[in-house]
């Protein structure tokens, strides 16, 4: 029988088995140790190198073109950086850029060790990258030898790097080329040109205010820069600082962190904090398609992660076409000029196919405002909102020939009273519409001018109405009725998971309201939406770089192919494409007509105080904004004035050498067929409005028209060219229309006396109907409305 080891022959074992581990352990981090300090040792001085050719190759201009090789801007080298040695910059910004960015500088050797715990922690408990730890050096480093990606082999790049630049030049050297690189905002790098700027004085002059708030502008200046959505950028001489709450909360950080370090004393700290700041709008450069450049600037640092664009000997290839960014500009510039109450336009074109975008303009006058209204300004689109919820209705099971009943609804909730699904709150109109005079429980839309529902016959003496129509009149007539009901029997979640898609930004909080647009949205989002309808669906991101190389050629960055997302099905692309191709045809953007197809939406918000049309073509979609920054009203102003006058005359430019192109067919087999726009069946003789619709297999019924059977009632034909004009909005309707134009207006107005006296006083149910085909809500008499 074998003996059992005993009890301490095991744990001798054992023990030696741990040395052993330990002593590898120990050994393998020593060779590690020495092999990085090895490799730091040989690795530092290339490291050195390297910066010091940067140091004496500053001034290499950095030069964009547009698509065809025309240079739109050169940025310039430090010859317009205004370096100065440290000695002539302010005492208090030297203190205030180390308290706030940096302030164990002096004690460090380029890597914060407690500072990086800090933030790795943060990171932690964040679940991803959260807060930076970059010292001065490290910063310095990203602005001269790295890009500014955020990912962890970078940042070992970036530490590893500080520290051979700590081991080589002092802390003053490196303190002095940091001031005089680091960028501060409109295209300003370094201290002494930014206190020149926004001061009007050399940064030796500066004082603590003003110190510590050039300091709070290096975290994030383009941020701290950009007014609040619907504040107005007056222009002027002097920035509006009072209206820049993030930066002046920062500034104040500066001050107090200096105060904390003993770096200021008391006095000075509450001099500092009650001075009053006057800070210059810098000037900025000359450049062609400015807008669109100060554009590719945003993306390379952003996007990119290029720390740094002027300066560098870039080389940036865009995507911009000249000469339809000249014409946009100049024809936005001759429509606005006399325009007596909007002060500023933006349009953006691009290309539907690659997202390549062709045209960018964010205003009037660069050198007045550099705000970009077609990318930063978030504004309410009005009724240029409704195809997206369309487009989630037909993907929900919806169709063109569905049909809504056109007469105001008032929505609410309690007991007994219908609440619209998957809202559960009150749902009103936000604080820039015009409010009920009743309870603020309920909604009430209405349409534009009270008009509801389609004429009988236009024979007919009286011009009695139906308030039936289907789907695709719907759109073309922008009833605000009917698009709420659609959004409340799709409910909020289909249209809030394609907002998403398509990189929208949508606040469901603001209830059935967003169905007409009240929830803003930029112009450029808004029309990369569109550009769906004209390619089979497709989401394309918009682009504006297509490559980059350095000065001699080399590249250094490339574009991916934009690789395209199915954000709706092509059979709703190519319905959503015939109704909004109807709208231009019939419709309210009949001001937008060309000689080829063309499909798109006018919008208009309360007020109004913002005017869009945004449209297409099988090859471009273009968008087109007016409004004021301040968001002023402007009487008569509407989406089908001068949003589509500009837009039309900027197409017919665009597409002028152009061979004319019909939008391709789904792949799907369909047919045909006219429909009675107030019954949505198919249409017989006597139908006064009919529309050609397409329909898939089992979707198009046997029965006919049912409602206009030919009585003494209805014995009009379809309406002719002319009269189908009439029904147009009143803005759209030709000089000296005649009687039957004056008689039609009478029996819209009177469309609201008669829906009342049908059902006073009740509300809808949450679900009024069981087919999308035959919702019929309660009526109210009307409220606050959008236009279309």
């Amino acid at each position: 029988m074998p003996r059992r080891p005993r009890l301490h022959t095991l744990q001798r074992a054992q023990g030696d088995r741990l040395w052993r581990i330990a002593l590898w352990s120990t050994g393998g981090l020593a060779s590690l140790v020495l092999g990085l300090i090895v490799g730091f040792h040989i690795w530092a001085p290339q490291v050195v190198r390297q910066f010091n050719l940067v140091r004496a190759n500053t001034a290499e201009n950095t030069i964009i073109y547009d698509h065809a090789g025309a240079a739109l801007a050169t940025l310039e080298g430090t010859e317009d950086r205004h370096t100065v040695p440290l000695a002539r910059i302010s005492p208090f910004l030297q203190k205030a850029v180390v308290a706030i960015e940096d302030r164990r500088f002096f004690a460090h050797r380029g890597m914060d060790p407690v500072r990086l715990a800090g933030a790795v922690w943060a990171d932690m408990k964040a679940l991803g990258y959260r807060q930076g730890a970059s010292t001065i050096t490290q910063q310095l480093v990203k602005l001269t030898l790295l890009s500014s990606e955020r990912t962890l082999s970078r940042k070992v790049r970036e530490i590893f790097m500080a520290l051979a630049l700590e081991w080589e030049f002092p802390k003053i050297e490196i303190l002095e080329f940091y001031l005089n690189r680091v960028y501060l905002g409109y295209g300003v790098y370094g201290v002494e040109k930014a206190a020149r700027s926004y001061f009007h004085k050399s940064a030796a002059e500066l004082t603590l205010h003003e110190a510590a708030w050039l300091a709070a502008l290096i975290k994030k200046p383009e941020g701290y820069l950009q007014l609040p959505s619907g504040v107005k950028d007056a222009g002027g001489a002097t920035l509006p600082v009072e209206r820049l709450a993030e930066l002046a909360e920062r500034t104040r950080q500066v001050l107090d962190a200096l105060l904390e370090l003993g770096w200021v004393s008391l006095a000075e700290y509450r001099q500092g904090r009650a001075e009053p700041l006057r800070v210059y709008r810098p000037e900025p450069e000359d450049t062609r398609a400015a807008y669109f450049v100060q554009q590719v600037m945003k993306e390379m640092r952003d996007t990119l992660g290029v720390s740094q664009v002027s300066g560098r000997g870039f080389r940036v290839y865009t995507t911009l076409n000249l000469a339809q960014q000249e014409a946009a500009e100049a024809i936005m510039a001759e429509a606005m000029l006399d325009h007596p109450t909007a002060e500023q336009a933006a349009i953006v074109s691009m290309d539907t196919h690659t997202g390549a975008v062709r045209a960018l303009v964010g205003g009037l006058d660069f050198r007045a405002s550099q705000f970009n209204r077609a990318t930063q300004a978030l504004r309410q689109p009005g009724s240029a909102f409704k195809p997206i919820l369309f487009a989630a209705a037909l993907d929900d099971g919806f169709r063109p020939d569905s049909t809504f009943v056109d007469e105001p609804v008032r929505y609410s909730w309690g007991e007994g009273v219908a609440m619209p699904r998957e809202m559960g709150a009150a749902l009103y109109l936000n604080d820039e519409s015009e409010q009920t005079e009743g309870p603020p429980e309920t909604y009430a839309p209405r349409n534009f001018n009270a008009r509801y529902g389609e004429p009988r016959s236009v024979e007919d003496p009286r011009y009695a109405l139906d308030t039936r129509l289907v789907l695709q009149r719907a759109l073309e007539r922008s009833s605000n009725v009917i698009a709420v009901q659609l959004l409340d029997q799709i409910g909020m979640n289909p249209l809030l998971q394609l907002t998403r898609r398509y990189g929208i930004t949508l606040r469901p909080q603001m209830g059935l309201c967003v169905a007409l647009g009240c929830s803003e949205v930029t112009l450029a989002e808004l029309t990369s939406a569109y550009a769906s309808f004209a390619n089979g669906g497709l989401r394309i991101a918009p682009t504006t770089i297509r490559k980059i190389t350095n000065s001699r050629g080399d590249l250094l960055y490339k574009a991916a192919p934009n690789l395209p997302e199915q954000i709706v099905s092509p059979w709703t692309a190519f319905q959503m494409r015939r109704m909004l191709t109807n709208v231009v045809l019939y419709g309210t953007g009949a001001r937008a007509r060309m000689d080829r197809p063309v499909g798109g939406k006018t919008g208009t918000n309360d007020g109004p105080r913002d005017a869009w049309f945004i449209g297409f073509t099988p090859d471009v979609v273009t968008g087109v904004w007016v409004g004021n920054d301040d968001n002023r009203v402007m009487p008569d102003e509407q989406g089908g004035r001068t949003p589509a006058r500009i837009w039309v005359r900027f197409m017919r430019q665009v597409l002028a050498d152009q061979p004319l192109r019909e939008f391709p067919e789904p792949d799907e087999e369909y047919t045909e067929a006219d429909i009675c726009t107030v019954t949505g069946q198919r249409a017989g003789p006597w139908c006064p409005v009919t529309r050609r619709v397409a329909f898939r297999a089992g979707e198009l019924g046997d029965a006919t028209c049912d409602l206009h059977k030919g009585d003494a009632q209805f014995a009009a034909a379809s309406l002719n060219e002319d009269e189908e004009r009439l029904l147009l909005p009143p803005w759209e309707q030709p000089a000296g229309a005649g009687t039957f134009a004056r008689q039609l207006e009478g029996a819209f107005a009177g469309a609201e006396a008669q829906a009342a006296q049908r059902a006073p006083g009740r509300a809808p149910d949450a679900k009024p109907g069981p087919s999308p085909r035959n919702v019929a809500p309660a009526v109210e008499p009307p409220f606050p409305f959008s236009a279309p």
